[in-house]
């Protein structure tokens, strides 16, 4: 009993001590389970991040097949199965628009968007296109030949570069996919021997590109030049002449093929061939003047009425790299997840008559 009398003043006296203790560890604990209800917050929404990005993937990816059945669908209708313009691209419409069959498509817990952006003629807004896009809309460089050449060296002209350095270019892009160790329009181009002198060198390919990032390998491409011109481009078809569709090409474009068909010194000029390209863009307008709507015309060369002469004889001679039926088509859809609105993209170049996908990009 004495014991306990002499031990109860010393715990009296410390009792502050362990009151200070005691609260030192409440606020510890506190603090822990602070910071592990913070982590499970943290953990929670990394997951519902996670999921809404695998949701929204197969959004994108059902989103794809769904645009190969439209091309399917258009395969099988007569009427549009070989005629393509910016309105109506490797679709059937069937008295529908191409906002109902491509925008905001409802599917499980979401929804896709086939569409692509391409800028205004007037200003340098961009506008949603809803749809496909077709390859033969632009500059096939597989394609390119010596005398086709012309064509992609026109098209780096009107984007800002000086001929010469168009020249190199576009020579050279010809003798990196020929099979000939020939170099084009020497010296301007450029076969193996230029390659394996470089500070860094490698060999001229002497095959298809498999990809347009190649042409940053080829003699006188830069970046910036690279940058300028990659959205006109394409690799598709691997084989054959260069091709353009007329109802679907940019004027910039058809203004790079009717300026590679004249020739110096002839009776026709680089004016007369920008004069073609405004009446052909005009006529295909139609009625209402704007491109990509329902009464977007088909370019008929008979049709027309080209009256003047000079303009013609490159209409004429442009009529060897026209086609009306693309045999590639370029897809993009967005995925979104609803509940999260995370979303995914998918770029897809698609073989239209096996429905076999050729190129495939997802972010």
């Amino acid at each position: 009993m004495n014991d306990f009398k002499r031990l109860f003043p010393r715990l009296k006296n410390n009792s502050g001590i362990i009151l200070v203790l005691v609260l030192w560890i409440v606020v510890i604990l506190s603090l822990l389970a602070f910071g592990l209800s913070r982590k499970t917050s943290i953990d929670l929404a990394l997951t519902k991040y996670m999921v809404g990005q695998v949701k929204a993937k197969y959004i994108a990816l059902a989103g794809l097949i769904y645009a190969l059945n439209q091309v399917k669908q258009d395969s099988q209708d007569e009427t549009t199965r070989f005629l393509d313009t910016l309105y109506q691209c490797g679709i059937s419409l069937k008295d529908k628009t191409t906002e109902d069959i491509f925008k905001h498509i409802p599917i499980g817990e979401g929804y896709f968007t086939v569409s692509y952006r391409s800028p205004k003629a007037s200003s340098q807004d961009n506008v949603i296109y809803y749809g496909l896009q077709d390859e033969e809309r632009r500059i096939n460089i597989n394609a390119l030949n010596e005398e086709s050449y012309l064509v992609f060296k026109q098209l780096i002209i009107l984007l800002g570069v000086d001929e010469d350095k168009a020249e190199t270019i576009a020579s050279s892009t010809v003798d990196w996919h020929d099979e000939d160790s020939a170099v084009t329009h020497d010296p301007a181009g450029a076969e193996d021997s230029y390659y394996m002198r470089l500070s860094k060198p490698y060999h001229c390919k002497n095959s298809p590109f498999d990809s347009i990032e190649e042409l940053l390998l080829v003699k006188g491409m830069t970046t910036e030049i690279f940058d300028k011109i990659k959205d006109y481009v394409t690799i598709f078809p691997k084989k054959g002449n260069l091709l353009i569709n007329f109802d679907t090409a940019s004027e910039i474009i058809l203004r790079s093929l009717a300026r590679g068909t004249v020739i110096p010194g002839s009776t026709t000029s680089l004016e007369d061939a920008d004069s073609l390209v405004k009446k052909i863009i005009s006529y295909r307008k139609g009625e209402d003047g704007q491109e990509m709507t329902e009464d977007d015309q088909i370019v008929d060369m008979n049709k027309m009425g080209i009256s003047v002469d000079k303009e013609y004889v490159v209409l004429v001679m442009l009529s060897k790299y026209k086609t009306n039926m693309s045999k590639f088509l370029r897809v993009h859809i967005t995925g979104v997840d609803d509940s999260t609105l995370i979303q995914a993209n998918i770029e897809a170049i698609v073989q239209r008559d096996n429905l076999s996908t050729v190129y495939w990009y997802r972010d």
